[in-house]
């Protein structure tokens, strides 16, 4: 769940290993001063990435991409290996267990350019957005459709009380409010910025709060 700007990837990139650091800060420059011509918000996109990473080729493979603005609690599903950068903004993340992080670029951190270009999909396709299910007056689900992950947003402007199914996993964080959540032989309080993992058991989990609660857990 977010709200802000992210690329997520919609075609193919070129590796020209042949450019030097000098040709790529050049290169980099003049599409920047380009795009600064332009009203359109993907090259506003375009400036703002040169003008943080102004020696990135990154910034010009971000015309490859799709620039995707997330409302207040839409989300967005990257696929496996799909190219992606936060541009601006506050999300959360949740991701499906993985033993790597490929970087190509915008970042200042050490990056992968062939690795990635080895393991990305290039296959073009426009972004899938998630858009929340309520499943009841106070909570909403934001499900992409796979078994590693979903999200549910429980939102309560009263204290409010609700069961949790006890088999599921969850891992929960706190955005406001304060939340006490009671299993067998076991209770916790998260407040805002507190995270808590809910192990598995044959007992519902007791929720009792006011506040905003979100939890990832496995998808259907």
């Amino acid at each position: 769940m977010a709200t802000g700007t992210s690329l997520a990837a919609s075609g193919a990139l070129q590796n020209d290993s042949s450019m030097d650091s000098r040709s790529a800060a050049e290169l980099v420059r003049d599409v920047v001063v380009a795009a600064s011509r332009s009203t359109d918000p993907v090259y506003r996109t375009v400036t703002e990435l040169g003008r943080r990473h102004p020696r990135d080729p990154a910034v010009i493979v971000s015309l490859l991409l799709n620039a995707v603005t997330l409302m207040p609690g839409e989300a967005l599903f990257v696929p496996p290996n799909t190219l992606h950068s936060y541009v601006r903004g506050v999300g959360v993340e949740v991701m499906a267990t993985s033993d790597n992080v490929l970087r190509a670029g915008l970042t200042g951190k050490p990056v992968h350019v062939d690795r990635v270009l080895d393991s990305a999909d290039y296959l073009p396709a426009p972004p899938r957005i998630v858009r929340p299910r309520p499943v009841s007056k106070d909570e909403l689900v934001l499900d992409p459709g796979v078994s590693e992950f979903c999200m549910s947003v429980l939102r309560c402007e009263s204290v409010t009380e609700r069961l949790w199914d006890g088999r599921q996993p969850r891992t929960v964080l706190c955005l406001s409010g304060s939340f006490s959540m009671t299993g067998p032989g076991a209770e916790v309080t998260v407040r805002p910025g507190d995270a808590a993992f809910v192990a598995p058991g044959s007992e519902a989990v007791r929720v009792l709060g006011r506040g905003t609660l979100i939890s990832a857990m496995p998808g259907a």
